[in-house]
């Protein structure tokens, strides 16, 4: 089913990337575009479609290269995951394939049970017969949108460059519809979450930043939540 679409893994990528090592992927049906935001490699992937430089958080970068790169948003799916985590070529093809069968508007594999983790939602529901769950929140850690998505929500990357609050401003978007966590696909975060850290000694309170970016966007927070399960069994197309 993935050649049907144009699908684009946006990779922000700093010196410690986990995707540097990254074999060649052969016969994948979506290309990868690199986001420097450390100093560049001598030796760029030969599998990088498109490599691109710049500087700051997460979603300042990306959203200076939407402006950069328009034809970004001619992508069918767009899958932006953080560059310490532990993911195959194998795995972002199911992933897109996945995304498509279901026509989700935002999704994220879920996270295996050894992850560091925000959110609990996020982790493996510990039950290997669930394909997917759709939920009310999707992290900004690895998001997947889909081309309308990704159009509609892009504008937000810019008003908070950490993302933090952006999850809660897209699930009240998209009014909570056709969101998920993908437990077909683990994948693994194997360091600490220390993005709040970084912000206290910048003397940012992130809980106060969350609320401020949510107020702007016109949003308000909701708790986390399965709406419902997709059993493995239900479409064995989709696995």
């Amino acid at each position: 089913m993935n050649g049907e679409y144009r699908n684009l893994l946006l990779l922000p990528t700093g010196r410690e990337s986990l995707f540097r090592n990254w074999p060649r992927p052969l016969g994948t049906t979506f290309d990868v575009a690199l986001l420097y935001y450390d100093p560049p490699l001598e030796t760029v992937p030969n599998w990088a479609r498109q490599v691109w430089h710049g500087r700051g958080e997460k979603f300042a970068l990306i959203a200076e290269f939407c402006k950069a790169a328009p034809n970004i948003h001619d992508y069918d799916a767009v899958f932006i995951p953080d560059d310490d985590l532990r993911i195959s070529p194998e795995q972002v093809e199911t992933i897109f394939h996945i995304f498509h069968f279901y026509r989700l508007a935002i999704a994220q594999p879920a996270l295996d049970r050894k992850s560091f983790y925000s959110h609990k939602i996020t982790r493996w529901c510990k039950r290997p017969e669930v394909l997917m769950r759709y939920t009310n929140f999707v992290e900004i850690m690895c998001p997947i949108f889909s081309r309308f998505s990704f159009r509609l929500l892009s504008d937000t990357f810019e008003k908070s460059p950490t993302g933090y609050g952006l999850d809660i401003v897209w699930a009240h978007r998209l009014a909570y519809h056709n969101l998920a966590v993908i437990d077909g696909v683990q994948i693994n975060h194997g360091r600490p979450i220390q993005s709040h850290l970084k912000l206290k000694k910048k003397g940012i309170d992130p809980d106060r930043l969350i609320e401020n970016v949510v107020a702007d966007l016109g949003a308000s927070r909701i708790q986390p939540a399965v709406q419902r399960y997709v059993l493995r069994r239900a479409q064995s197309a989709a696995v």
